[in-house]
């Protein structure tokens, strides 16, 4: 696939010294990258012709817990007006069990990631689920704090909701605590579908 011979508007490098404070406080780090390609396909009155959201998405696991801390390339999702329309996964998990660790979303230009908070609270969700299928802790999803409120509207959407907002505190439904980078603003959110009762 030729996704990444068209010019898209790359991510900017995030704070370095931020990502290594993340990585000594967790067990291991997943950091998403996010890009936006323009007109990914040029085929008159088709949807295709609109914006393509694409999120790379890669961790890296505390020397404590692999010698060689490398980063593996984990699993790119593509979006499309908010919604999934692909996704190719590149390496399995191999988190150990009750590992705790942080999603890291790197700031955009542009401050693409608040443009576009729809695609990445369904980023974090998935992400949040393949995680929890393996047994590992999101202790929780950082975003640039010019995003947080987009982000955390978008959670609400897809019925992440303020943790006091909800009706069920049973521990058994998915949690996501987002984190607003630098400022440390956050919030905790509870899966609470309405339609269950």
């Amino acid at each position: 696939m030729a996704l990444w011979v068209i010019p898209c508007h790359a991510a900017e490098s995030a704070s370095s010294d931020f990502q290594q404070m993340l990585f000594r406080q967790y067990d291991w780090l997943m950091t998403c990258r996010m890009q936006v390609c323009e007109n990914y396909v040029s085929l008159k009155d088709s949807p295709a012709t609109k914006a393509l959201v694409v999120f790379k998405a890669s961790y890296i696991q505390s020397p404590a817990v692999q010698l060689a801390a490398t980063a593996t390339d984990y699993e790119q999702l593509w979006y499309q007006n908010g919604r999934c329309v692909g996704s190719k996964r590149q390496n399995n998990l191999s988190m150990i069990p009750n590992s705790q660790g942080a999603i890291y979303f790197l700031n955009a230009g542009n401050d693409l990631i608040a443009t576009h908070a729809r695609e990445t609270a369904n980023a974090a969700v998935r992400l949040l689920l393949d995680l929890r299928l393996k047994n590992s802790i999101v202790a929780g999803f950082v975003v640039p704090d010019s995003s947080f409120d987009q982000v955390a509207s978008a959670l609400s959407d897809l019925n992440f909701l303020p943790i006091e907002k909800t009706r069920y505190h049973d521990g058994e439904r998915p949690s996501l605590h987002l984190i607003g980078y630098p400022k440390g603003r956050d919030q905790y959110f509870l899966y609470d579908d309405p339609r269950q009762d």
